[in-house]
């Protein structure tokens, strides 16, 4: 009757160990990437946003500012129509 309960035990740590490692492996490999993507898209638009306050720009930065905020734009729009559909 004791190997039963301690059988049991072991079975219910190595749950509760896997479900621990499941839950550092989200927050390091989903939550973390999405964080460093949207830091990149949001660095990446206060630089167009500053490009473009900037009367002197070359034509070539002004173009990529203008590229670079538009995708952004179109992507959050895209993202919010295919949530809306669902």
């Amino acid at each position: 009757m004791m190997t039963e309960d301690t059988d049991l035990e072991l079975k219910n740590r190595e749950k509760d160990q896997q479900i621990k490692q499941q839950r550092i492996s989200f927050w390091v490999k989903d939550i973390s990437v999405f964080i460093v993507a949207l830091s990149l898209v949001l660095l990446i638009d206060f630089y167009s946003f500053a490009i473009l306050q900037k009367s002197d720009a070359p034509e070539g930065e002004m173009r990529f500012a203008i590229a670079s905020l538009s995708s952004t734009v179109i992507g959050l729009l895209s993202y919010m129509v295919g949530r809306a559909s669902k």
